[in-house]
């Protein structure tokens, strides 16, 4: 992924240099650069100026561009939203568009709202009939049936993703690689103490008069590289609390 700066928005505070000293500089003018190695991406600036970070850079220029106070750091490509992932899904997206707009019975099985309605409208044609009749609530509820021989979403021959093996898994497995890895270790370990479980944060009750807040609000973080060590050792949520304040 290459990240560049616009200097007509740079404001000249340093910050990313501070956070990301390898990635980025501020010179003499008052205004940041990016950089690889000891060489300044100056001559010329902005987006012709553009350099190549590494995956262990990542972090830190994206750090660098949420704290930039004039928002001047940009980049090419989808490192800093996901990667493949990010890529994956502005394909897909893209192709979606595209179907609705030309033939949206070409998403059957692909989007839900569609893979029903081909369904619904189905039903309608060959009984004739009318928008509020009680067959097609019931297919409606069918439809949404999570048992495998009753859901009628099984049998319209939905796109699969992933695996059921997979799916099952992580029914109990939390991903080793975000912020769920935490939340879910810590579901399965003190169910008793959990008061809520949000995407950023988690509220634990010790049995005090307090509750405890657990902030997440960095994705990358909470993973079984950040944590799992800490949360094999830790044998209660009083010695977990304790352990990540100190």
């Amino acid at each position: 992924m290459k990240v560049w700066i616009d200097q007509d928005l740079c404001t000249g505070d340093g910050l990313c240099e501070e956070i990301a000293p390898d990635v980025f500089a501020l010179l003499d003018d008052g205004l940041a650069y990016v950089k690889e190695g000891d060489k300044i991406f100056s001559e010329p600036g902005g987006p012709d100026g553009l350099a190549t970070i590494t995956e262990a850079q990542l972090e830190g220029t994206i750090e660098s561009a949420e704290e930039c106070p004039g928002e001047c750091i940009l980049q090419r490509g989808t490192g800093l939203i996901g990667g493949p992932v990010a890529e994956l899904v502005i394909r897909r997206w893209e192709a979606v568009l595209a179907s609705l707009e030309s033939r949206p019975t070409d998403l059957v099985g692909v989007v839900d709202w569609i893979s029903k309605k081909y369904l619904l409208d189905g039903l309608m044609e060959r009984h004739g009939l009318e928008p509020g009749d009680v067959r097609l609530a019931a297919l409606d509820l069918q439809y949404h049936d999570l048992r495998p021989d009753r859901s009628l979403f099984r049998r319209v021959g939905a796109e699969v993703l992933i695996a059921e093996e997979e799916a099952i898994t992580a029914m109990e497995q939390p991903p080793i690689d975000t912020r769920a890895y935490f939340r879910g270790r810590c579901l399965q370990k003190w169910p008793e103490s959990i008061v809520a479980a949000n995407w950023d944060s988690m509220v634990f009750d010790l049995g005090g008069e307090t509750l405890r807040r657990v902030p997440m609000m960095e994705p990358t973080r909470g993973t079984d590289e950040h944590v799992g060590t800490l949360l094999d050792e830790c044998e209660t949520v009083a010695d977990l609390l304790h352990r990540l304040s100190s």
